[in-house]
């Protein structure tokens, strides 16, 4: 167990400041440091303990292999004795921020526009993932079934909510989930890959510096080379013209110079144009709402935006992590013993880790 010197000790063997004792919050997991404490609200640190929804995303571990989100690493219950309060204008009403938020700011923004992508094949989408992925930029997102061929250009549609906008405090600054603390006091002091690998099936790799919350919505759409060719779609109009694609499939049908683009797009692959099937990623939002976007009807855009306006509406209640940056899990190892050589291992462990899918 860790020795906490002059600090309390929670039950779980984590320690917290004294100052944190019978001050009206609940420090430790359990709430031992409140326990038999004179019930004196003038010696309660704030008059507020509701955190802002969904805050607990801000704390969750994060897999750069799979792109998902795993179990909290940094605690976002304790105020460390602060009194912080943000204004949410949506709500009406004040929350607290937890400690380990350093800023946290309340602000919808929806992006619909210019972060379109168009990459000359799916083979040279995969590569831009895999040098942008493991520096945090890019959420990593592999489909399995987008072909890594060098005959399809690839138009990938982007549309991003968000709701709020945050940043953690410095690594040194951070206190850990109990759960997470209680995970690295166990790992042994030699030097064992599968118990690091364990944990990251758990935790994740990295943790979030910062990111916002909301949501977001890509469409892959594939374009044959040949049928381009056939069509007569030249590299003048392509490049003119790929950027209006979101415009004719989600919003309305309009004739334009732009018609061969969607017409490649939809005599590829044999479907019928009234029922379309689109590879997506989507985070956030309702989930019975995404299977409706998995199919679109060329012919009829307005339905599709229908389907996107119901689906983009629902992020508020079920807002995902968005425009993350990460930093590596290692630097959290800390509050128990022999801290620098687990944070060796791990540092260790991860590069292993990694390398399994990029040897």
């Amino acid at each position: 167990s860790t020795i906490c010197g002059d600090r309390f000790r929670c039950t779980s063997g984590q320690c917290i400041s004294r100052s944190l004792v019978c001050n009206g919050d609940q420090d430790c997991n359990d709430g031992l440091d409140e326990r038999g404490c004179e019930q004196d609200s003038s010696q309660y640190s704030c008059d507020l303990d509701k955190t802002p929804p969904n805050s607990e995303l801000t704390g969750r571990g994060y897999d750069v292999l799979s792109g998902k989100l795993r179990a909290g690493v940094i605690n976002t219950l304790s105020f460390g004795g602060q009194c912080r309060k943000v204004f949410s204008g949506d709500h009406k009403v004040y929350y607290r921020l937890p400690q380990n938020v350093l800023r946290y700011n309340f602000e919808v923004t929806v992006d619909n526009e210019n972060i379109d992508e168009s990459y000359e094949s799916s083979w040279s989408y995969m590569q831009h993932i895999q040098s942008n992925s493991l520096v945090g930029h890019d959420r990593r997102t592999f489909h399995n079934e987008l072909t890594e061929n060098k005959n399809s250009k690839l138009i990938i549609l982007k549309n991003k909510v968000e709701l709020a906008q945050f940043q953690n405090s410095a690594p040194q600054y951070l206190t850990l989930a109990e759960g997470f603390w209680k995970a690295l006091s166990s790992l042994p002091y030699t030097y064992d890959y599968s118990a690091y690998r364990h944990l990251f099936a758990t935790y994740g790799t990295h943790y979030l510096s910062e990111g916002a919350l909301g949501g977001e919505y890509q469409a892959f759409l594939e374009l044959d080379h040949q049928v381009l060719e056939k069509s007569g779609t030249t590299d003048t109009e392509y490049q003119r013209c790929w950027r209006k694609v979101k415009r004719r499939f989600l919003r309305r049908k309009v004739k334009t110079v732009c018609e061969k683009i969607t017409n490649s797009f939809a005599s590829s692959g044999g479907h019928s144009i009234h029922n379309k099937p689109v590879k997506v990623n989507v985070y956030g939002g309702n989930p019975a709402l995404t299977a409706a976007l998995l199919l679109l009807d060329l012919e009829n855009p307005e339905a599709n935006g229908e389907k996107y306006d119901n689906w983009a509406s629902s992020v508020k209640d079920f807002p995902d992590v968005t425009d993350q940056k990460l930093r590596p899990l290692y630097e959290l190892v800390k509050e128990v013993q022999c801290a620098g050589l687990k944070k060796l291992h791990m540092k260790r462990a991860t590069e292993e880790y990694l390398a399994e899918e990029h040897p």
